[in-house]
C-alpha cells in the first residue's frame, strides 16, 4: 500500500511541479529562477535515461529475440535522422521538423495513456474505461493543434542555424491555435464534470486523470516562446524517470545498485544533451555546422527513444505484459476493495 501511495503521489507531483516552477519567471523571483531550469534539466535526461533499461536482464531477452525491433531500427532512426538533418535542402527542412514535433507530442500523449492505465490498476483494480480512453485521445488531438504555435518560430531548431522558412506553414499551421484553444475549453469542462461526478471516490487517479486529459493546456496559456513546451517536456520526461526510478527500487536483488546505475547515466545524459553543441565545436572550426550536428544527434536519439519506447511498454504483448507485471508488481498484486 505505501508502495502505490508513493507512485501515485509522485506522479502527481513531478506531473504538476514543472508547472509551478514557471511562477518565478512571471514574478520575476530572481532568486528562484535557478529552480526552473534545474527542473529542466533534469526532465530533460529522460530520452537518455533509456540506456538504463539495458541492463535489464529481461530487456535483453527482448533485443535478442528482436533484433530488428529493438536495434537495428533504432540504430536506424538515429543515424537517417542525423544524415537528412544535415543534408536536407533547406526549402524542405520545414517537412522534417513538422514530422518531429508532431510525433514528440503524440509519444507525450501516450505515455500520459499509459501513466493513467497504471494509476487505474493502482487505485480502481482495472484498466481506464472507453469514456477516459477518448478524453485522453480528445486531450492529445488538442494538444497537437497548438504544438506549431507553442514551438514556433523556433521550432526547436533556430532558423539562424537550419536556414529554413515558415511563412507558408505558419498560414496553414497558425489557424489551428485558436480551434485547439476553444476544443480544450469543451473538453475540460465535459473531462472536469465527469471527473467530480463520478471518480471523487479515488482522488489520486481524479489529479492524475485531469492533468493527463489537459496536458496539454499550458500551450494556451503561456504565449513566451517555449515556455509551455519546456513545462509539458519536464513533466513527460519526469513522469518517465519516476517509472524508471521505481523500476530500480523494486528489483528483489540490489535495488540500491540499480538506483545508482540510473543516477549514473541520468548525469551522462545531462552532459551529453546540454553540453554537446560545446563538444561538437572543438572538433570543428564552423560552429554553425557543429550546432547542427549536435541538434541533429538530439533529435537522432529521441527518435530512437519513441521508438524503442513504444515498442517495450506493451501490455498488449504477454512477454512485455509479464516483465511489467514482475517489476510494478505491488500494483497488479494489490487487492482492491
Amino acid at each position: 500500500m505505501l508502495k502505490i501511495k508513493f507512485f501515485n503521489y509522485s506522479l502527481i507531483f513531478v506531473t504538476l511541479i514543472p508547472l509551478l516552477s514557471v511562477i518565478p519567471i512571471y514574478f520575476n523571483i530572481n532568486s528562484l529562477i535557478f529552480l526552473y531550469f534545474a527542473i529542466i534539466s533534469l526532465g530533460s535526461t529522460h530520452v537518455f535515461a533509456t540506456l538504463y533499461l539495458l541492463f535489464d536482464k529481461d530487456v535483453q531477452k527482448f533485443i535478442k529475440n528482436e533484433p530488428v525491433n529493438f536495434i537495428l531500427i533504432p540504430t536506424f532512426l538515429i543515424f537517417f535522422t542525423i544524415f537528412i538533418f544535415i543534408n536536407t535542402p533547406n526549402e524542405y527542412f520545414i517537412i522534417l521538423l513538422l514530422i518531429f514535433i508532431f510525433n514528440q507530442s503524440d509519444h507525450y500523449g501516450n505515455q500520459n495513456t499509459g501513466v493513467l492505465a497504471f494509476s487505474s490498476l493502482s487505485n480502481r483494480g482495472n484498466s481506464i474505461n472507453k469514456f477516459e480512453r477518448i478524453t485522453l485521445k480528445l486531450g492529445i488531438l488538442c494538444g497537437l493543434l497548438g504544438t506549431y504555435k507553442m514551438l514556433h518560430p523556433s521550432l526547436l531548431a533556430p532558423s539562424k542555424i537550419f536556414l529554413y522558412d515558415t511563412e507558408y506553414i505558419d498560414k496553414i499551421f497558425l489557424p489551428l491555435y485558436e480551434i485547439g484553444k476553444f476544443s480544450y475549453l469543451l473538453l475540460g469542462i465535459i473531462s472536469i464534470t465527469y471527473a467530480l461526478i463520478y471518480l471523487r471516490k479515488y482522488p489520486t487517479f481524479l489529479i492524475l486523470y485531469l492533468s493527463s486529459v489537459l496536458f496539454f493546456v499550458p500551450i494556451y496559456f503561456f504565449d513566451r516562446e517555449l515556455v509551455a513546451f519546456f513545462v509539458i517536456a519536464t513533466a513527460h520526461g519526469l513522469q518517465y524517470l519516476v517509472f524508471l526510478i521505481t523500476h530500480g527500487s523494486n528489483k528483489k536483488t540490489n535495488p540500491h545498485l540499480n538506483i545508482l546505475l540510473l543516477l549514473i547515466i541520468i548525469f551522462i545524459g545531462y552532459l551529453i544533451w546540454h553540453k554537446s553543441a560545446i563538444i561538437f565545436s572543438k572538433f570543428s572550426i564552423d560552429e554553425m555546422l557543429a550546432s547542427k550536428y549536435a541538434i541533429s544527434i538530439i533529435f537522432g536519439l529521441t527518435f530512437a527513444h519513441f521508438w524503442f519506447d513504444q515498442n517495450l511498454w506493451k501490455l498488449r504483448i504477454t512477454n512485455r505484459k509479464d516483465w511489467i507485471k514482475k517489476n510494478y508488481d505491488f500494483i497488479f498484486n494489490k487487492n482492491h476493495d
